[in-house]
């Protein structure tokens, strides 16, 4: 996990990981080679809708909000289908 602390009165940031050293190379967080915790820093385009955001896990593709939305297409999908499934049942 990285944290980030401001220190009062100074201009300087402490970055850490728990599980690395890192460091800080013209404001660009470096982590060890092989931190498992080094794909958390890194935003990525979403495979749905193209706008950069920070992964919640490792492989993740899409951002939550495109996740949510098809969640809930798929919802009202499959409701649909019951009910058009339980109209035919009733005309039989």
């Amino acid at each position: 996990m990285l944290t980030k602390k401001r220190k009062p009165f100074s201009k300087y940031t402490h970055v850490s990981c728990d599980s690395c050293q890192v460091l800080v190379i013209n404001n660009v967080v470096c982590h060890e080679g092989g931190c498992p915790d080094a794909w958390k820093d890194k935003k990525i385009p979403c495979f749905e809708c193209g706008f950069d955001f920070k992964r919640e896990e490792r492989y993740q593709k899409t951002c939550q909000g495109c996740i949510e939305d098809n969640e809930n297409n798929a919802r009202e999908y499959y409701q649909e289908l019951e009910r058009q499934k339980e109209e035919n049942e009733n005309q039989d």
